[in-house]
């Protein structure tokens, strides 16, 4: 019974990390092809990804839990939580009561199953070939919403869903790439190549189609990561990317945009721009405590769109500590170990990480503290079984051993 629960509680937790990644703008291509409205679909999405991660921590009843929550993990989320509490019922932020449900639901939850629960039987191949189908599926529905008039871009020229802006679409379509990278290069049978090459053919378009920066940037810093820190993958993936720079059309929106930071920072750059300003003077006027979540005068919207300034702000510098640890701890956990044996976890937690430094919050990045947990997880799993590898043991343990379980089974 064990057994069967540990297999199916680990196929569980991929489809997990598979929601966290991509989940939304899978959801919100069902809204395009639905044609009603965001919440109807999107609400019953949340709670769907709220009820697997009960399930998951759940399935301890059966079977124990393996995994360990990283401590600093920990003491951020019940900083993060008290910032939110706090703002909702005495700042009286008329944005905080949803980020605090967002947060506990979306975020946490998540977060707190993934890393209760994974252990060393966690099949990254398996979750490759899941995240790789769902990422394909959500990037394939915008095009054929396209092609069949369905939708049209907003934003101006930019591509984007009703329920899903153009940066949430390119990072989607950044995501497809990465897995479609790991697929190509790992899986050995014909059809899983085909897909992975389809996917990225369709996925480059569509990041571009995007206009946004971020993705672009992201999805760079995650394929550059992937190839360096492995000579074989280096050998295919650095001269990729140089000759993917010079097949990029010149014409395309992404690439005016990236030449007009050149030049001169657009509306929206030097909208997000102000409210950094305004973040750091928050995080200098409060640097012990921090003052909010968000500043609520700037409307629906305007938190920082920086994983340090945003921590800085909402919980001072214990926040900005914990924040730094983090992402300290979980690029340590990579290169001593996670690396060799989750290449592409790292991966995503690279373009996940940089794409936090440009746009998104704390509370909603589902994505990002999803793959914290994992690795540092993971980390934590690869310690304990290199010392119970490495453990001495008198010379006679392996015969004591096998008596005791003879003797225990005849009786």
């Amino acid at each position: 019974m064990k057994i069967s629960v540990s297999k199916s509680r680990n196929s569980l937790v991929t489809w997990l990390l598979v929601l966290a990644m991509v989940g939304f703008p899978l959801a919100a291509t069902i809204v395009g092809f639905a044609g009603t409205d965001t919440r109807s679909i999107t609400i019953p999405y949340r709670i769907l990804v709220f009820s697997l991660a009960t399930l998951i921590l759940l399935t301890g009843l059966l079977s124990p839990l393996r995994g360990k929550p990283s401590v600093i993990l920990l003491l951020f989320f019940c900083l993060y939580f008290f910032r939110l509490f706090y703002d909702t019922n005495f700042a009286n932020n008329q944005f905080a009561p949803d980020a605090l449900q967002f947060f506990l639901v979306a975020t946490m939850m998540p977060a707190f199953a993934i890393a209760l629960t994974l252990d060393h039987k966690f099949d990254e191949a398996l979750f490759a070939s899941r995240l790789l189908l769902a990422a394909a599926l959500s990037v394939v529905g915008y095009n054929v919403l396209i092609y069949t008039g369905r939708i049209s871009p907003e934003y101006g020229a930019r591509a984007s869903l009703t329920a899903l802006n153009p940066i949430a679409l390119g990072h989607v379509a950044a995501t497809a790439c990465i897995a479609a990278t790991y697929i190509a290069m790992y899986r050995r049978k014909l059809v899983w190549i085909l897909i992975a090459v389809l996917t990225l053919t369709i996925s480059l378009p569509t990041l571009i189609a995007a206009g946004s920066r971020g993705p672009m940037v992201a999805l760079a810093a995650a394929l550059i990561w992937f190839g360096m820190t492995n000579k074989k993958r280096a050998l295919v993936i650095i001269p990729a990317l140089t000759l993917g720079a010079f097949l990029l059309p010149q014409d395309a929106l992404l690439i005016e945009r990236f030449r007009a930071v050149f030049i001169g920072l657009d509306l929206s750059s030097l909208a997000r721009l102000e409210l950094q300003e305004a973040a750091l003077a928050d995080f200098m006027e409060n640097p012990f405590f921090g003052k909010h979540f968000m500043d609520a005068s700037f409307g629906e919207g305007s938190w920082p769109h920086n994983y340090f300034l945003e921590a800085a702000m909402a919980m001072g510098v214990p926040g900005l500590v914990l924040a730094s640890m983090l992402v300290i701890g979980s690029f340590k956990a990579a290169v001593t170990c996670v690396n060799q044996t989750n290449p592409l976890l790292v991966a995503l937690l690279v373009q996940t990480l940089v794409a936090a430094q440009f746009s998104g919050s704390l509370f909603g990045n589902e994505k990002l503290f999803a793959l914290f947990s994992a690795v540092l997880a993971l980390e934590k799993l690869n310690k304990r079984q290199a010392y119970v590898s490495n453990e001495p043991r008198e010379p006679n343990t392996r015969r004591a051993i096998k008596s005791i379980r003879v003797s225990g089974f005849s009786r």
